[in-house]
């Protein structure tokens, strides 16, 4: 048996030999794939980036870099059920790292899902990451949620990190702004008990004056 059992070893071991070789050369076209998907995102050709990300993937389902590219190139495309879907994935394999709650949280808050955005950037913040525009976008958040003073609080976090970020110094003056607005328009309501002949209290709003600006979504 022996003469024979040594050639079929022989032939298990080529086997083997050629499959390894195969799923490396494989796991390196992935790579590759990656690297050029990653270029053309960084160029802003995320439908090419896409593709790219597509082929890795078919290489390697496993590459979770991958997944994570393809992700963000479909949020720049505005696919955001597919990005999350993407960042989902990755997120719970890596569920300590603060980078992916926040361009998930990201990712709601351009879909209009402000819920589930605050979600991920406060679990971003519990991992005390030092992100500027994570405190930025949630103090936008907080501001339309109505909460002025957690958006004040998460502006000027922001603006510890880099007091040279405008966008928060920005909203951060809003703040102050519609504050005084929302004062000046309750004075009306308190001063109405009073005789309308004592003008000496009386305070003359501008009709026309409009608190905030136009709402836009910011980095």
């Amino acid at each position: 048996m022996l003469p024979i059992l040594i050639p079929f070893i022989t032939m298990i071991l080529a086997g083997v030999l050629i499959f390894i070789f195969l799923k490396d050369r494989e796991a390196s076209l992935a790579i590759v794939y990656y690297n050029t998907g990653v270029s053309y995102l960084q160029t802003g050709e995320a439908d090419k980036a896409i593709s790219q990300f597509q082929k890795a993937l078919e290489k390697n389902k496993s590459l979770l870099d991958a997944h994570y590219g393809l992700g963000l190139a479909y949020a720049s495309k505005e696919k955001y059920p597919e990005a999350i879907q993407e960042l989902e994935l990755v997120l719970r394999q890596k569920p300590m790292n603060p980078v992916i709650y926040y361009n998930l949280g990201s990712i709601y808050l351009y879909a209009g899902n402000y819920n589930q955005a605050l979600v991920n950037f406060e679990k971003a913040v519990a991992l005390k990451p030092r992100i500027k525009e994570l405190y930025f976008n949630l103090g936008w958040i907080l501001r339309e949620k109505g909460d002025w003073a957690g958006a004040r609080e998460s502006f000027l976090k922001a603006l510890e990190l880099d007091s040279q970020y405008q966008k928060a110094q920005n909203y951060l003056n809003l703040l102050e702004t519609l504050e005084k607005e929302k004062k000046k328009a309750e004075i009306p309501m308190v001063l109405k008990h009073f005789d309308k002949a004592d003008t000496e209290f009386m305070i003359q709003l501008n009709p026309d004056q409009k608190p905030g600006g136009p709402r836009t979504i910011a980095f």
